[in-house]
């Protein structure tokens, strides 16, 4: 108990004793001290002053000769409260100790977080460690953080445990199923077209026959180019023969987005082609028709 006190009296289980201090009787007198129902209940009678305190937070009315106190939601640390009416010094301070009261112990709060408001004896982790808040700690309090405070809000209880080695490498799990096939890519640019090949040198005219087909001379193909805008689904293009020369014929070069739908003679002197756009394919469509021609002889 503090020196400073002049008189102490202890209530266990409802038994009240009153001590003489060197100097005074004092005039408070503590008849129950205990914690019932959860709340903190003290009763007593003072010959002296109109109201009283308990550890100088809670006042109540002393009435004729008696006070009362319950208070919710309060616990001493030491299990030991004081009294004092407003009559002091000159009615000295009296302390009582709680029946059935435990020491005042930890609650746990979980991760510390500088936006959270703490009470004295929570109990938070940080960086692996255990710490015991010191005092009330409030929300966003500059330098409250644990192990950075120089020791003033909290008090590290248990300390974080070495790494440990390296466990064995455990084995290859299964392969995993087969992902499903991505989407097809775009189509690339087409090349550029090639120069065209030389007209082969005429063949040796053979005798006529008596009832053979006629001949050929003249050999020559004739190329037509043709590109589309980037937007069009189909290109026709129509590769014609000179003057006196006949169609015997013909084809088509196409870029890589497209594909021939139809290639022909459309007369004695024309081969026509035309193509379409590959499906989901982009770009320009391109190609290049060739009518073969020849005078038939």
């Amino acid at each position: 108990m503090s020196s400073r006190r002049n008189t102490l009296q202890f209530i266990v289980h409802a038994a009240a004793a009153t001590f003489m201090s060197a100097t005074a009787m004092a005039a408070i007198t503590a008849n129950t001290a205990t914690i019932t129902a959860g709340k903190l209940q003290v009763s007593g009678t003072s010959t002296l002053g109109a109201t009283i305190t308990l550890d100088g937070k809670f006042p109540v009315s002393i009435t004729a000769g008696a006070f009362s106190f319950s208070v919710s939601n309060y616990h001493p640390d030491d299990c030991v409260v004081s009294l004092r009416t407003n009559s002091f010094p000159a009615d000295p301070e009296v302390s009582a100790v709680i029946a059935s009261c435990g020491l005042r112990g930890v609650t746990p709060r979980g991760v510390w977080k500088a936006t959270t408001a703490f009470k004295r004896d929570d109990v938070v982790t940080y960086k692996g460690s255990l710490w015991r808040a010191k005092k009330a700690v409030a929300a966003s309090t500059v330098g409250s953080t644990p192990g950075l405070d120089a020791k003033k809000y909290w008090e590290k209880t248990v300390s974080i445990g070495a790494r440990g080695a390296v466990g064995p490498a455990g084995s290859q799990g299964a392969a995993g199923p087969q992902g499903a096939a991505g989407p097809q890519g775009a189509a690339g640019s087409a090349g550029p077209q090639g120069p065209q090949g030389d007209v082969g040198a005429q063949g040796v005219k053979g005798a006529k026959g008596d009832t053979g087909p006629p001949g050929l001379s003249g050999l020559q193909n004739v190329p037509v180019i043709k590109n589309s805008s980037g937007t069009a689904a189909s290109l026709s293009a129509v590769a014609a023969c000179a003057a006196g020369k006949s169609v015997i014929g013909g084809g088509a070069d196409v870029s890589s987005n497209a594909h021939i739908r139809s290639s022909f003679a459309s007369s004695a002197t024309q081969w026509t082609v035309v193509i379409d756009r590959n499906a989901g394919a982009k770009g320009a469509l391109k190609m290049t028709a060739s009518a073969i021609c020849a005078t038939v002889n």
